[in-house]
């Protein structure tokens, strides 16, 4: 992360649209400006970036229909093999949870695991969500 956090959470549990806003952050700040030229994108904008990364995934998974029976999981999928430059190993997610205000205060085994386990997909619908909410505007 090369800024820090637009909300940033000091061991409290935040808002969820402030936490919302953080990881919104991290998945467009792990993004470089010269990857999204490459894809003929401008990676000085929030618009594109996401479509640096829409355009990458559908090069390098095309064929997710075939194998996944919603996009959300066919992006999950994708992040979990480290697509983008965003937090990959249990203790970074965990970290990360903590740091953008989703959760404050030590947590029990049953919540890491729930964190971990739920990660690829919720990052995946924050993809979707800031996609569609360009679309709209």
């Amino acid at each position: 992360m090369t800024k820090s956090l637009p909300f940033p959470a000091t061991g409290e549990k935040l808002h969820w649209t402030k936490s919302r806003k953080n990881y919104e952050f991290i998945i467009l700040d792990s993004i470089e400006a010269g990857a999204c030229f490459e894809m003929g994108c401008d990676g000085a904008t929030e618009r594109g970036k996401l479509d640096y990364i829409s355009k990458r995934f559908d090069s390098e998974f095309s064929w997710w229909p075939k194998r996944h029976p919603s996009k959300q999981q066919a992006i999950a999928d994708w992040l979990s093999g480290g697509a983008l430059g965003i937090p990959l190993y249990n203790y970074e997610i965990l970290n990360l949870a903590k740091d953008c205000g989703s959760v404050a205060g030590e947590l029990t085994e049953k919540q890491e695991d729930q964190i971990i386990s739920n990660y690829w997909d919720f990052m995946a619908a924050h993809i979707l969500r800031m996609m569609n909410k360009e679309l709209v505007a």
